[in-house]
């Protein structure tokens, strides 16, 4: 059993013998929250914060999420940052933190990951002159059918019909890209969307063929992910928190503010920074 320790600083005492995870159960039950009223309102997986609590430190993610998780569950129900701080630091393991250590210098991301520069500065499309293109093309390909059939039908004059209503909503739904909009559902939206704290995490156990990212926010950033299907599963503006997502990899990552972003690809951690240019980086991992 370890002695309670002291902030150099003339902190107030930490008693690192009480076990953390007890301590968070305590005052869990003390406030009358369930795992899951404190899953909704943290963002913090329900079996990372049932780890937590059994001290089962192995199914948690590498020290830096693990700690993050510990802070921000205990301050949640009230504790003393410096409380939880302590006490992790003091009880982790010594060889789950020997291990992450050897992952980051004998096996760095570099044959995980490729550098993608964005080649598409200097381009600038002019999409008035594209839509109003394409709004010409469809209407001469209806004049044309309308000739047409009035000259199989030997009328005595040709005559050109009215675009029909459902015509007109064809060369009217034109997207900025230069194609028909599709009015079906898209097949895939993005799972998280800028600063909405009721949308829901993905917390679905990865399927075969299928990996997982771990990635904790420790302030304001810009994400996107995509995977090898093109489905998002991230995109837009964060602040500080943790996420899990599932997909197919490879996956196509770009972020902005890299300094505050840590990912764990798989369970293992990224060495992100490495690829990163006036703190923006777009990559794969696959």
């Amino acid at each position: 059993m370890s002695n309670p320790t002291t902030n150099p600083k003339n902190a107030p005492t930490v008693d690192t013998s009480h076990p953390l995870g007890q301590r968070l159960k305590q005052a869990r039950e003390k406030k009358n929250l369930s795992l899951e009223d404190v899953a909704s309102q943290t963002n913090i997986l329900k079996r990372h914060l049932v780890a937590l609590e059994e001290g089962d430190y192995e199914s948690l993610p590498q020290p830096t999420f693990a700690r993050g998780f510990a802070v921000n569950y205990g301050r949640f129900l009230g504790i003393d940052s410096q409380v939880i701080n302590q006490s992790f630091d003091a009880q982790y393991p010594a060889n789950l933190r020997q291990k992450y250590e050897d992952f980051k210098q004998n096996a760095p991301l570099q044959p995980m990951g490729t550098l993608q520069r964005d080649s598409y500065g200097g381009l600038k499309i002019n999409w008035f002159v594209v839509i109003g293109a394409i709004v010409a093309l469809v209407v001469a390909i209806l004049v044309y059918r309308t000739i047409k059939n009035a000259h199989h039908e030997n009328q005595p004059q040709q005559t050109i019909q009215e675009v029909t209503p459902q015509e007109q909503t064809t060369g009217a739904s034109l997207s900025n890209t230069g194609s028909a909009i599709n009015m079906q559902a898209p097949a895939s939206t993005p799972i998280a969307t800028a600063n909405s704290a009721s949308t829901p995490m993905s917390t679905g156990i990865a399927t075969a063929g299928s990996s997982t990212l771990d990635i904790w926010i420790q302030a304001n950033a810009t994400i996107n992910i995509t995977d090898a299907t093109g489905k998002v599963i991230m995109q837009g503006d964060y602040t500080r928190g943790g996420h899990q997502l599932t997909g197919q990899a490879p996956f196509n990552v770009q972020i902005d503010k890299v300094n505050n972003v840590s990912i764990d690809f798989n369970k293992q951690p990224m060495n992100i920074k490495q690829y990163a240019q006036n703190n923006q980086a777009n990559f794969t991992l696959q």
